[in-house]
């Protein structure tokens, strides 16, 4: 299937490299994700919005390591009964700590995969504005394993994710 749409490309492209000035581009995505402002932005959302939760989460393993030093440090001048029963309100309270963690963990992911949806959007949109604006015929953006500087447009998909960035923060 690679190979077709290789060879389906390239009679597309030889036919096209007949007109005159046919300019392809290439954007390298990942460094986009790194380096754009609405990444950072976003990611700033999301360690803003997860905070208060990520500190309770601390709290309760730093309250629950505490319980079991105590425990263990008191467990032979307790009677049976309370040994056990503290040793058992560990327990409940290591599953309860964990399931919480877990969730924590998916409802992070969840929330980090709809911000990274959102940024790839306005990136994929970043690059048909400057493809279109600077008139580019086709703009690569995976797969491609060497490109020229004169090729290369990610700089210039970047200043305009920065210059749009500033101009939303404006408003």
């Amino acid at each position: 299937m690679k190979k077709l749409y290789i060879a389906l490309l390239l009679c597309v492209t030889s036919t096209v490299f007949a007109a005159d000035d046919f300019r392809i581009g290439v954007v390298n995505i990942s460094y986009l994700l790194e380096n754009a402002p609405q990444a950072k932005t976003a990611s700033d959302s999301l360690s803003k919005e997860f905070k208060e939760k990520e500190h309770e989460i601390v709290d309760k393993q730093k309250k629950l390591q505490e319980m079991r030093q105590d425990f263990i440090k008191n467990r032979e001048i307790l009677s049976e009964s309370v040994a056990k029963t503290r040793e058992r309100r560990i327990m409940t309270q290591e599953r309860d700590l964990k399931r919480l963690s877990e969730d924590f963990k998916e409802l992070l992911n969840i929330r980090r995969n709809e911000e990274l949806a959102k940024v790839q959007e306005e990136i994929k949109r970043a690059i048909q504005a400057v493809g279109a604006r600077d008139r580019f015929d086709l703009i690569f953006y995976e797969g491609v394993t060497f490109t020229s500087d004169r090729a290369n447009l990610t700089s210039v998909v970047l200043r305009y994710l920065q210059e749009l960035h500033a101009t939303s923060a404006k408003q």
